[in-house]
């Protein structure tokens, strides 16, 4: 399967609009029993149930190396009461998730399964006054990205000035804030190339014409964690499809709203 699968060109308008609405699997892949989040086999099952790219959330080691890890700690995840940040590479990579077989890993690996399976790559890629990333640590990353033959595949939600300008030369960014304001308040700005990311909801119907006139993707967030339990799939089902229908090129989703996602028109 993975043989047929074609690489995403997210700078490719006739790639993009030929998979509309492209589909991003949030939290690193499918998650359920036996695949957590940002785990090889959530990548996996991604890839097997047709998704077009899966958002990591990346982090710096002790020993500034880039993981791929969501929580600001192991404990949940793991049973460990520590900080990624805190702990060499080796140690966080022994670290086991609980109740499976799987194990938290490195960037590089993630990037290189992404890479064999034909998966594209959103990186939102986490700084903090412990880990604030150096140009070396930023660097890195993107040259991981051209490594794995995923440059013309790969976004990355960052609003972090030195880690865009480093990523910018493997990676489409995202839309900075200033420039939201600017295209949402009717004014020119130049985001060509790029992309604008965010909660659905911060998304305006009038506005998504305007991105894309500008030359960006539009890829609002559907997930969980911004609807009310007792309606989540209702709620998300229903901004899916009127953004759907609005022009949207796509969405980042948890793997729960999978089956709601508007079909891809032929």
């Amino acid at each position: 399967m993975t043989a047929e699968r074609e690489l995403i060109n997210v700078g490719d308008a006739a790639d993009v609009a030929s998979r509309r609405p492209l589909v991003i699997a949030h939290r690193g892949g499918v998650v359920g029993p036996g695949t957590p989040e940002c785990s090889l086999a959530a990548i996996r099952l991604a890839a097997e149930q047709g998704y077009d790219m899966v958002e990591f959330d990346v982090q710096e080691t002790a020993d500034g190396v880039p993981v791929v890890f969501h929580d600001s700690s192991l404990e949940t995840a793991c049973g460990l009461d520590e900080a990624v940040c805190r702990l060499p590479v080796d140690e966080v990579t022994a670290c086991q998730y609980r109740a499976t077989d799987e194990y938290v890993v490195t960037l590089r690996v993630a990037l290189a399964l992404c890479s064999e399976l034909r998966l594209g790559v959103m990186l939102d890629i986490s700084a903090s006054k412990e880990a604030p990333g150096s140009d070396g640590y930023y660097s890195g990353i993107a040259d991981l990205v051209e490594t794995c033959g995923l440059a013309q595949a790969t976004v990355t939600i960052t609003q972090n000035a030195l880690a865009r300008g480093h990523l910018q030369r493997s990676a489409m960014l995202a839309v900075s804030r200033e420039d939201r304001t600017r295209i949402e308040a009717g004014e020119g700005a130049e985001i060509g190339g790029q992309f604008w990311f965010a909660a659905a909801r911060e998304l305006q119907i009038e506005h998504v014409v305007r991105y894309r006139d500008a030359g960006a993707l539009v890829l609002p967030a559907i997930n969980i964690f911004r609807y009310p339990a007792h309606a989540h799939r209702q709620l998300a089902g229903e901004e899916m499809a009127s953004l759907h229908e609005a022009g949207v090129d796509g969405f980042q989703i948890d793997s729960v709203f999978h089956d709601l996602v508007p079909r891809r028109r032929r």
